[in-house]
């Protein structure tokens, strides 16, 4: 029988008490409260007989002790008996005044000692049941009894702070544990460690516990030391090694950044930090976006930022079979794999080598093409994963997905800078050249590198940035020669692959076909929201095949979504916000997308390359036609919303058009109905080019539409007109434009199918001339009445019939005759109809004002909401729709200052919070916009706030007009004195006896 070597068990004893005490120090490493480990216990004890009651304790930066433990080991199975652990606990309390007394232990505890410590004592609600307690349950131990009963009720009291903790592991799991708070540890601080490494530091913390443990001297271990230890620099532990264990990298990895994204690379981290501490599924990232973007940068910055995270990186081509196959037996060769193996071999034996391996790891599948890349990644692991890849449609299994879009705009700048910056660089005077090229080329990495490169290669410098722009932008962006380390190809030829890859998976040519016209009459419009169904019907259907009904075009065929999901497979489109809803629309015509402008411009490049000047102006025809359409009918049904999205793309194309010198009607009436829109948000200057223009056109074309011709000419006399101001050069103007329309209106008025057109133009040059202050009358009036004559001649038109309805509404008004006025409003509203701009809102608009002018506060809040709901989000005639919300506000905010002001008060400050106030705000005239200043005084003073309106009505005074434009201005600006004065404090009546010695 072998004799029990009492050395050997002394020694794996005091070993498990130093790694239970080291466990404890790495707990409480993050606690601020814990100032050091006293190992061993206090070093210099009063009493010489308490050196073994505690095997360490943790103490505050006072010396309280937070902590005090005993520490036990036992073979495998053995027990721990109550009796024991009371007799340990005794003299644990007697000896330390602690938070907290623990017994850690891997032996097993019994019930009793679990039901002892764990629950009857701590239950005891006073010193005497506590020690009632006590004796039963230590009746059969009187020993250990004994020894309770000997503390003093101080002491005995502090056996609820007791608690034993049982756990079963070896030294060698205790061992493992550590090492793997220390790989945390490390990793957290983003110091390097792998595996051996980790192991070193828990030898060498161990021998330093054993070290402290004898010698008092150095028993006190401040935690502050313990994390210097921890912290070891990355270079001293890896040549204390031999030897870096961790963040071996296998593969080729492209460079590293040296112009951070760190919004993305968080967003990477965060994805992948999500892991659960057991899981043994790997977790996965998808970088997806277009070539250039910049998806492998990133990944290669995140890999060079955390890498102190990883045991093992690395990083393969994915983007086929056959360069998958290659990097998987680079790999296969780092495990000590046979590389001439199998395809299916090679992926099973490396997939086994990752699920078992040790320590963590990182695998990078780098442009990744969805149809063979899924099958090599592994499922079980330590590890993570992160892809790149073009497409945005497939889902890559359970991938936190991460849209890599441009660049911010500092990211940008930076990048520029780094690549052009020479002796000579001023920050503050070449900075906005290099914003300008990073705006105009979409803060796109790969067009900022190629950019960059190819000025710096050919000599040009930011001065240059200009002419680069405008004449060697797109040669750039195919120049190989300065294609950036890292990137395959230039940004062209990535665009050219992507096209020839969409075109080889389309399953049919019609489909092909579709798409590459899609995308040709998506590249002449706005980058964003592009309306799929109308670049769909430019593309399909000619102008001369469209139904005659007005409005636009929807198909549902199940090839249209088929081929624009074949756009995401290359990340060449996204899907974007939907069109606001329009009348009788199908919701799945409302869909758009969005396309980077740098992308529009190499289609545009090619395509008038490729194509002959005839077939370029035929597709941008066909375009036209269809973006006048959506235009035109939305505009038509007063859809304020949808017009504004549509808008945009007329605009462009336009440029377009003119760029490409394209004279057909179909453009030219484009350029019209955005005129139209340009007048009715107020942008007069904007508005008249474009008429300008739009005749410009008609001269060109060999037979243009008569019709249209005609009103053009109107529509630029009216404006013209409107922004006249009385010049009589003006007046000279717009007779010239109109007198060639009155020959035209008579040949179409002797046929009865054009009479009603006839009675419309005609109207609408009669309004022309005598709305508003801008004309001349002494000199239009031979024209005008030439026109007035006509007008009597042909058949009424309802929009002709409206706008008198209004006119006579005004005066009524005016004249205080509010009755009357409400009663001609309703009555021309029942004929309400598309079609007639915002003649129907100036109704709506007298009609409440008459209603407001009765006091019929209730109704005139029924008929403004139906108001608010016609005119949008974004108002379309943004000065009517001012004119009115200003109007409303300005009658109750009189009112509010007469008896019983109440439901006056409610409704001014209703319309006060009307979203679209703000929006005719910023709209307003330079003549009108001091009007709002005088509303937000009324305002102000209606919810009580005195020290804001004296010091808001400083600044109304000093924008109210030295001399008023007519008599609604005089009224203003006597409402506003009367505002200021209440706002300085002057009563009520005092003030109205101002405001009548005003109107006085």
């Amino acid at each position: 029988m072998t004799g029990i070597d009492g050395g050997r068990v002394a020694a794996r004893g005091f070993q498990y008490q130093y790694l239970r005490t080291l466990e404890y120090m790495l707990k409480a490493i993050g606690n601020p409260a814990v100032f050091a480990c006293r190992i061993e216990g206090e070093p210099h004890p009063a009493n010489p007989n308490d050196v073994d009651a505690v095997d360490f304790d943790m103490v505050d930066e006072s010396g309280a002790i937070l902590i005090a433990a005993q520490v036990k080991s036992r073979a495998a199975g053995a027990k721990i008996g109550l009796a024991e652990a009371c007799a340990i606990f005794a003299k644990l309390v007697a000896r330390n005044d602690a938070r907290s007394y623990l017994l850690l232990t891997n032996a097993v505890a019994p019930s009793p000692l679990e039901h002892f410590f764990g629950k009857l004592i701590p239950e005891c609600s006073s010193i005497r049941a506590l020690r009632k307690a006590v004796a039963d349950t230590l009746s059969g131990s009187p020993r250990a009894l004994a020894e309770l009963n000997a503390l003093t009720d101080v002491q005995i009291e502090r056996l609820q702070r007791c608690r034993v903790i049982a756990d079963s592991r070896d030294r060698d799991e205790l061992h493992e544990a550590i090492r793997e708070s220390i790989l945390k540890w490390r990793r957290g601080q983003r110091c390097g460690i792998g595996r051996q490494s980790s192991g070193l530091l828990v030898s060498f913390l161990v021998s330093d516990t054993l070290r402290r443990a004898a010698a008092r001297d150095h028993a006190v271990w401040p935690m502050g030391e313990l994390r210097n230890a921890l912290e070891l620099d990355d270079k001293i532990l890896s040549e204390a090694l031999g030897e870096q264990d961790w963040g071996h990298v296998v593969g080729v990895m492209p460079p590293v950044p040296d112009v951070a994204r760190p919004d993305i690379i968080k967003q990477l981290f965060e994805v992948l930090k999500n892991r659960q501490p057991k899981a043994r599924s790997t977790m996965r990232a998808a970088l997806i976006g277009p070539s250039g973007i910049g998806k492998s940068s990133v990944a290669a910055a995140y890999v060079a930022e955390y890498l102190d995270l990883y045991d093992l990186v690395l990083w393969t081509d994915a983007s086929n079979e056959a360069a998958l196959f290659e990097s998987y037996r680079n790999i296969a060769l780092w495990f000590d794999l046979d590389p001439n193996l199998g395809t299916n071999s090679l992926r099973t034996l490396t997939h086994q080598r990752l699920a078992s391996f040790p320590g963590k790891w990182l695998l990078i599948m780098d442009d990744a093409d969805a149809d063979s890349a899924e099958q090599w990644i592994p499922r079980i692991g330590n590890g993570d994963v992160i892809i790149t890849s073009l497409d945005s449609i497939y889902s890559f299994g359970s991938s936190g997905r991460i849209t890599v879009t441009s660049m911010l705009p500092p990211e940008a700048e930076a990048l520029l800078i780094a690549r052009m910056r020479h002796e000579s660089f001023d920050a503050h005077a070449h900075r906005p050249a290099v914003r300008r090229l990073a705006e105009a080329l979409e803060f796109w990495p790969l067009a900022l590198e190629l950019a960059a490169a190819y000025l710096r290669s050919c000599g040009f410098g930011l001065d240059d940035i200009e002419h680069y722009l405008k004449s060697l932008k797109l040669r750039s962006l195919d120049d190989k020669t300065s294609v950036p380390p890292g990137y395959p190809r230039t940004l062209v030829a990535a665009i050219d692959l992507g096209m020839t890859r969409v075109q080889s998976i389309a399953e049919t040519d019609d489909v092909a076909k579709l798409l590459n016209d899609s995308l040709i009459a998506a590249s002449y419009l706005a980058q964003h929201r592009i309306p799929i169904q109308l670049i769909v019907s430019a593309a399909r259907l000619p102008p001369d095949e469209v139904p005659s009904t007005r409005g636009t075009i929807f198909s549902d065929e199940p090839e249209i979504p088929e081929a624009f999901r074949l756009l995401k497979r290359v990340s060449f489109s996204r899907d974007d916000l939907p069109l606001p809803a329009a009348h009788n629309d199908d919701p799945r015509a409302r869909t758009t997308i969005t396309m980077n402008s740098i992308l529009q411009e190499v289609i545009r490049e090619r395509v008038e390359k490729i194509h002959s000047e005839a077939e370029v102006s035929s597709i941008l025809d066909t375009l036209a036609f269809y973006v006048d359409l959506w235009l035109e009918a939305a505009m038509h049904n007063g859809e304020a919303d949808r017009v504004h999205v549509i808008a945009p793309h007329a605009e462009i194309l336009a440029g377009h058009l003119r760029r490409l010198g394209v004279a057909t009607n179909s453009a030219a009436i484009m350029l019209g109905n955005l005129a139209n829109f340009h007048h009715a948000q107020g942008n007069l200057t904007e508005a008249q080019g474009l008429l300008e223009a739009e005749l410009s056109l008609f001269d060109l074309i060999e037979e243009p539409n008569e019709l249209i011709l005609q009103q053009t000419r109107i529509y630029l006399a009216t404006v013209l007109l409107h922004r006249g101001g009385g010049d009589s050069r003006k007046t000279v103007q717009a007779v010239k434009l109109v007198e060639p329309v009155v020959p035209y209106l008579y040949s179409i008025s002797l046929d009865p199918d054009y009479q009603q057109a006839a009675s419309f133009l005609c109207s609408q040059a009669v309004a022309a001339f005598l709305s508003g202050d801008g004309c001349d009358r002494q000199l239009a009036a031979p024209l005008l009445n030439t026109l007035e004559d006509l007008a009597n001649r042909l058949p009424s038109h309802d929009i002709v019939n409206a706008r008198e309805a209004a006119r006579r509404a005004n005066e009524l008004i005016q004249s205080d005759r509010f009755k009357e006025a409400e009663l001609i409003c309703r009555t021309s509203l029942v004929h309400e109809g598309a079609g007639a701009g915002n003649l129907y809102l100036e109704l709506r608009r007298l009609l409440i004002e008459a209603i407001l002018r009765q006091d019929r506060w209730q109704e005139a809040r029924t008929e403004l909401d139906a108001l608010v709901a016609l005119m949008g989000d974004m108002p379309l005639y943004t000065e009517a729709v001012g004119m009115a919300l200003h109007n409303f506000g300005l009658q109750a905010a009189t009112r509010m200052l007469m008896p019983s002001p109440g439901e006056a008060r409610e409704f001014f400050l209703y319309t006060m919070d009307l979203p679209q106030l703000n929006v005719a705000r910023s709209a307003a005239p330079d003549g009108a916009a001091w009007r709002f200043g005088v509303l937000d005084l009324a305002r102000v003073l209606a919810t009580g706030g005195s020290k804001a309106a004296r010091d808001l009505s400083v600044s109304v005074r000093s924008s109210l007009p030295t001399e008023p434009r007519d008599n609604r201005d005089f009224g203003w600006i006597v409402f506003a004195r009367l505002l200021c004065h209440l706002a300085e404090g002057k009563p009520v009546a005092e003030a109205l006896e101002l405001f009548e010695g005003e109107f006085d």
